[in-house]
């Protein structure tokens, strides 16, 4: 079987720029069902090779699980064609966090404030809350009382399912 360029998938790097061309190809083959026998397959390498490659990418978005790696990777995806669609600029919006950028979303999340629904958003698609706190100038303890809050608003009882409400969302828009 001819291995699968890893160049190919290099466009992904655009949506998620901390990451190299292999670790956003595993990531996304990950995302889809493959599993690291599967991606080791595709790829021609080793199965330990793409098990610690995840495991990087996991430790970056810090995600609790691999399987919750596969939601920050569909909200981060998802949250790139929903800028695209209302012509909101993410490079922008990740560096100055302006929340006014996010004004088009807010019939998406009519039951969050807009520092919830920042906050909420850039947590699901991989921002940690202590990078948060520092590009927003908030605390830690507050990034972490606007999640609480909105996983509250959203009747959610975690932060996976904060995740996974926010994506739908997201998805069900681009329907």
């Amino acid at each position: 079987m001819a291995a699968v360029d890893p160049i190919v998938y290099a466009q992904l790097c655009k949506y998620f720029p901390a990451l190299t061309p292999k670790q956003a190809t595993n990531v996304c083959f990950y995302s889809i069902g493959a599993n690291n026998q599967d991606i080791s397959s595709l790829l021609e390498i080793a199965p330990v090779t793409v098990k610690k490659s995840l495991e990087s990418v996991q430790k970056h978005f810090n995600t609790d699980s691999l399987p919750e790696l596969k939601t920050v990777f569909w909200a981060g995806f998802t949250f790139r064609q929903i800028c695209a669609k209302y012509s909101i600029n993410c490079d922008e919006l990740f560096t100055s966090l302006r929340t006014e950028a996010l004004i088009s979303l807010k019939p998406f999340f009519p039951e969050l404030n807009k520092n919830q629904m920042l906050g909420a958003i850039l947590y699901s698609v991989g921002f940690p809350a202590a990078e948060i706190a520092v590009k927003g100038r908030f605390s830690v303890a507050q990034i972490e009382q606007l999640l609480a809050e909105a996983m509250t608003a959203m009747g959610v009882a975690s932060e996976i399912l904060l995740r996974v409400l926010i994506t739908s969302r997201f998805i069900l828009d681009l329907c």
